[in-house]
């Protein structure tokens, strides 16, 4: 983490400054969101999948990212620096309700979502390089989407100065394998590294009983 340091104190410089407000989103993507993903939260280039096809009825779009390792997914939906993603600052749990989907974060965050459940993925990113929105794509505890929340980092100064602990501790590439996003957005810890050593359990037969074991 130590190496990320001066990288982290050059993207919070990147708020001072206009240049980027004047760009579009590669430039971002380029800029910022790629700096990150890999020089601070640890993802590395055989995770990150860009322009990845979506494809329902016979019509195709492009997600911008998806972060995908042997056993974790997460889709990115990346927006131009400066959009206007300034509804609620400062809070960082916001209710995903109908008033702040219709923010532009909020359709961002839409976005990301109707993405990641065409592709069967849980849990998606919405950032314009310096908010990044973090949410439930979709559930399988019954909580509709319009109850859950989003955890929401408002500036690069807050998730890479201020906050950056929380932000890493959600983030990166280690945390999200060991389970963080499902703890800290459905509130439930799962241990994904211990589950997978597991591994495949199938039906066998003790003393003419069937004992039905599940994989995990």
């Amino acid at each position: 983490m130590d190496r990320s340091i001066d990288t982290r104190r050059a993207l919070v410089e990147i708020e001072k400054h206009s240049e980027l407000r004047e760009g579009n989103e590669a430039a971002t993507r380029l800029k910022v969101i790629n700096r990150i993903l890999i020089d601070i939260l640890g993802w590395t280039d055989e995770d990150i999948h860009p322009e990845e096809h979506v494809t329902e009825d016979g019509y195709t779009t492009y997600a911008d990212y998806i972060l995908r390792t042997a056993n974790t997914a997460i889709v990115v939906e990346a927006k131009k620096y400066g959009a206007a993603f300034n509804v609620e600052p400062n809070q960082r749990k916001v209710k995903l309700t109908n008033k702040f989907l219709q923010s532009e974060i909020g359709e961002a965050i839409i976005q990301a979502r109707d993405y990641a459940r065409k592709m069967s993925i849980d849990f998606a990113i919405a950032t314009n390089g310096s908010v990044w929105a973090v949410f439930p794509a979709q559930r399988h505890d019954q909580v509709r989407f319009n109850e859950s929340y989003a955890l929401i980092f408002w500036s690069l100064s807050d998730c890479l100065d201020e906050n950056y602990s929380e932000f890493y501790d959600l983030l990166s590439r280690e945390a999200v394998i060991t389970g963080s996003l499902e703890a800290n957005l459905i509130g439930r810890f799962v241990n994904q590294t211990e589950n997978r050593k597991l591994g495949s359990f199938f039906s066998t037969n003790v003393k003419g009983r069937q004992v039905i074991q599940f994989s995990t």
